[in-house]
């Protein structure tokens, strides 16, 4: 199976201009704000996704995990296009354990 690149990113581009048409775009900045959000991204990413994982397995299995990760990525890039403060935010929260109560 051949993987192209570029068909790959064009996908990605439409998805990006159907999110922002839906105004999806102009949600996540405000969204990202509160704390409790922001640790469902993080769990969303990098537990589900598996962002920062590999991805290979010698199987068939390989391309499963690649899907999970290319839609995390695909939220990823969103994230620090649109929230990018707050994705850094996130980041230091989890460093540091997230607080939900003193927020």
């Amino acid at each position: 199976m051949d993987y192209d690149i570029y068909q790959n990113e064009a996908v990605s581009e439409e998805l990006a201009k159907r999110l922002e048409r839906m105004g999806l775009d102009k949600d996540l900045p405000m969204l990202m704000k509160d704390v409790r959000f922001r640790k469902f991204m993080f769990m969303l990413l990098y537990q589900v996704c598996g962002l920062d994982e590999c991805t290979f397995t010698g199987n068939s299995k390989t391309y499963f995990l690649e899907g999970k990760r290319e839609v995390g990525r695909f939220i990823h890039e969103r994230l620090q296009l649109l929230a990018h403060t707050d994705y850094i935010n996130m980041l230091v929260e989890i460093k540091n354990g997230f607080d939900i109560e003193s927020q």
